[in-house]
């Protein structure tokens, strides 16, 4: 998958947008509106390179066994009455999100890291 997206961003010197990614490959979500009579729910088009939305699933599958932070929110979502299917595209988001994020920042991934919130530094 690597390899992939190297080849597709031109060694992430472009398109280095989640989002830019996530519609070229065909996983991002769209929303089917017309006006009062049509409201369908957001599907994703399946356009694109189907070599990359494949290895992206494939990660998402992969991600969802081994790391207990994905496991937990397949299982909430699960839980909450998602389609696995829907559940495993919102996966292949976030990896394309923390992929995006790691090149853009230059640092390393750290897996249990937590935010803290600007509320709480602003009053201390």
């Amino acid at each position: 998958m690597a390899a992939n997206l190297l080849v597709l961003t031109n060694g992430f010197t472009e398109h280095l947008n989640y989002k830019h990614i996530a519609a070229y490959s065909g996983i991002c979500p769209y929303e089917q509106v017309s006006g009062t009579s049509l409201h369908k729910p957001p599907r994703s088009k399946m356009c694109g390179p189907a070599k990359i939305r494949k290895l992206l699933y494939l990660a998402a599958l992969s991600v969802r066994t081994h790391n207990q932070n994905f496991k937990k929110y397949f299982l909430r979502k699960l839980a909450e009455g998602k389609n696995k299917r829907l559940i495993l595209n919102n996966i292949e988001n976030k990896l394309l999100k923390i992929i995006c994020a790691v090149v853009n920042s230059g640092t390393a991934y750290t897996e249990n890291y937590k935010t803290i919130n600007p509320e709480l530094i602003k009053t201390a």
